[in-house]
């Protein structure tokens, strides 16, 4: 079993699946539910938009995001449609190692065009259409014994199925944001530690999946 050590759940990297005509409202109700944050006028929010974030982009937001915030916490809002190969090359240090009290809210179509590297250091969430059998499956996830849990993960297990296992988490994640972060932040915190360690493809998939089904 691995060692955990994790930090607070309020993650200090979001990214939210959802079309660009809606990215403004999504990342406004994101700060308020996550940061209880408001954008407008708040000199600790800071929103980049673009339709293709290039390696320049990334060296702006590093030399911006290493000042210090005025308030609690300071907040980076990255709106974009795409993110080139090597800005996010770029930007891994600063997802690895953020400055104390910095946070940073990618907006994005679609996480599948970021490197599996970026990906694993960003908290999920979806703003797309729900699939209602999928929601079916993480509300049951959450309310069967430990049994049953341990059963369900079998699918992944058995057909080592680590991209199946991760829209899981993925799914798992979105529906306990929406059902309230103080509630599920248990859950939302093992969900980080086991999506990370599976973006490693030497991690042994039963290990994480059971440690999961076990612990929350």
């Amino acid at each position: 079993m691995y060692v955990m050590n994790k930090s607070n759940y309020l993650h200090h990297a979001h990214i939210l699946e959802a079309e660009r005509a809606i990215a403004h409202s999504v990342a406004h109700d994101h700060l308020t539910n996550c940061f209880n944050m408001t954008i407008e006028g708040n000199p600790d929010v800071a929103i980049l938009e673009t339709d293709r974030f290039t390696i320049e982009d990334a060296r702006t937001l590093k030399r911006r995001a290493y000042q210090a915030p005025l308030g609690e916490r300071q907040v980076f809002v990255l709106i974009t449609n795409s993110i080139l190969r090597e800005a996010q090359n770029a930007l891994l240090k600063l997802l690895e190692e953020p400055a104390q009290s910095t946070h940073f809210v990618l907006v994005m179509p679609s996480m599948h065009t970021l490197l599996p590297t970026v990906r694993s250091r960003l908290a999920y969430h979806t703003h797309t259409q729900a699939n209602t059998e999928e929601y079916a499956n993480a509300k049951t996830f959450l309310q069967v014994t430990i049994k049953e849990r341990l059963d369900l993960v079998q699918q992944y297990i058995k057909n080592k199925d680590r991209e199946g296992a991760r829209l899981f988490l993925n799914t798992l994640e979105t529906y306990c944001y929406k059902q309230g972060i103080q509630k599920n932040k248990r859950v939302l915190s093992e969900v980080l530690f086991v999506r990370n360690y599976l973006q490693d493809r030497a991690s042994s998939l039963k290990m994480l999946l059971e440690h999961l089904a076990v612990s929350i």
